[in-house]
């Protein structure tokens, strides 16, 4: 915890400061979805100019974009336009494509039939004759699909033995290990388990759709590190040993570096919903087989990707750098979460919660190490290098980092509350 250069000067703080809870304004939520599912940064839907600051339709649809991306440029300049246009004239609270997303979500939270949406998206439509709605949840589905966000449905064995995919497997009627067969429904075909695996390589390509998302895949190249400090994965031993080993990987600074993490996976929807037998438990392997195929392909043969900050193809490739699993027989969520808790508030100096007090510095003096850090007769002592403070001087970080931390986005279950 104290591992701080010892010759830096802080001011005095007070045992008794306590972090000042800033009043951070709301993002757009809309502004955001659209934002992550296609790459672009910094624009609001809502904005009727689409000019200068904002993403604009002779930015997207010059020449050479229209003839190798065309089909996802339009996709994303008519979902700008759903974005925008308000639920019914004078609304300003809701777009159409807002409460067809939230619409959708209660779908999925409630496990609602398409019939059942369709049922009430007519209703709606015919309650209130103005909305800007789809009357079908058909027609609802076309315009989420522009989000990018499908996935492909792949078959499993109902005991997790293999799934139907790939040239061995793809055409089996019954499992090859328990000899199970592949449908609920023989009748019908309608099979007994399936994987619904949203796809990598598409959702790697889109970040590279704005030029303003590039600039920040690029940042781990063109800002250097000036104190030696780790403050990013790229100021680790290990980023700095696989650029040697593979120069040809590290000379293109928008190949991707990813990490795995299913720590706390729930494959039975949100984190209340309790574990059934059928998990796949150590077969999991099973259903990662077709991000494995992603990964390799990514890896060995890249894909042609559009670079819109220099309006060029470029192949993109990928590397499987980290993995953050879970480990059986401990309770490595709750492990997890208290250590982050402790963290974060010893960053905002809690004088309630942090770690970094009154009784650490003391331990200190008794130690008889880092003098700098001993209280002084007033029981005061000087912030710890990590302290996040709130000064012009440092531009106001701790408003930044809360910030951060407000507008994290999860999915449902995925996390706890988050600390305000």
């Amino acid at each position: 915890m104290h591992g701080e250069d010892s010759n830096v000067t802080m001011p005095k703080i007070s045992k008794n400061t306590r972090v000042k809870k800033d009043t951070l304004q709301p993002q757009n939520l809309m502004e955001t979805m659209i934002n992550d599912a296609c790459g672009f940064t910094g624009n609001n839907v809502n904005d009727t100019d689409m000019s200068s600051e904002s993403i604009n339709r002779n930015e997207i649809f010059n020449e050479e974009h229209i003839e190798r991306h065309n089909e996802d440029y339009a996709k994303f300049y008519e979902m700008i336009e759903d974005g925008k246009q308000p639920l019914y004239e004078g609304c300003t609270k809701y777009s159409k494509l807002s409460v067809l997303i939230k619409l959708y979500h209660i779908k999925c939270l409630c496990r609602m039939t398409n019939k059942a949406m369709s049922v009430i998206l007519d209703l709606l439509k015919d309650a209130f004759e103005d909305v800007k709605i789809p009357v079908s949840f058909y027609e609802a589905k076309k315009t989420i699909n522009k989000l990018g966000l499908n996935y492909t449905k792949i078959h499993a064995c109902p005991n997790d033995c293999i799934l139907y995919f790939g040239e061995d497997n793809e055409g089996l009627q019954e499992c090859k290990k328990c000899k199970t067969s592949r449908w609920k429904d023989n009748k019908k075909k309608q099979p007994a388990k399936i994987l619904r695996y949203f796809p990598l390589k598409r959702r790697l390509q889109r970040l590279f759709m704005c030029s303003k998302t590039v600039e920040s895949i690029r940042w781990h190249s063109l800002e250097g590190n000036q104190d030696g400090l780790m403050r990013h994965p790229r100021d680790s031993q290990a980023w700095k040993t696989f650029g040697l080993l593979h120069p040809e990987f590290a000379t293109d600074p928008r190949n991707v570096r990813l990490v795995l993490a299913s720590d706390g996976f729930n494959p039975f929807g949100a984190m209340s919903t309790n574990y059934r037998k059928q998990m796949p438990g150590n077969d999991i392997d099973v259903y990662l087989q077709p991000l494995i195929q992603e990964l390799r392909e990514l890896w060995y043969d890249g894909v042609q990707t559009l670079d819109s900050s220099k309006n060029e193809i470029f192949k993109m490739r990928a590397a499987l750098m980290w993995t953050i699993s879970d480990f059986p027989g401990l309770d490595i969520m709750h492990i997890e979460k208290n250590v982050c808790e402790n963290v974060i508030y010893t960053l905002l100096n809690d004088s309630g919660k942090s770690k970094d007090n009154s009784k650490a510095r003391k331990d200190l003096r008794e130690m008889g190490i880092r003098k700098e850090l001993w209280e002084d007769e007033n029981g005061n002592y000087c912030p710890s290098l990590f302290t996040i403070l709130n000064t012009k001087k440092n531009g106001f970080m701790k408003n930044v980092f809360l910030r951060t931390l407000k507008n994290v986005k999860m999915p449902d279950g995925y996390a706890s509350n988050k600390m305000y």
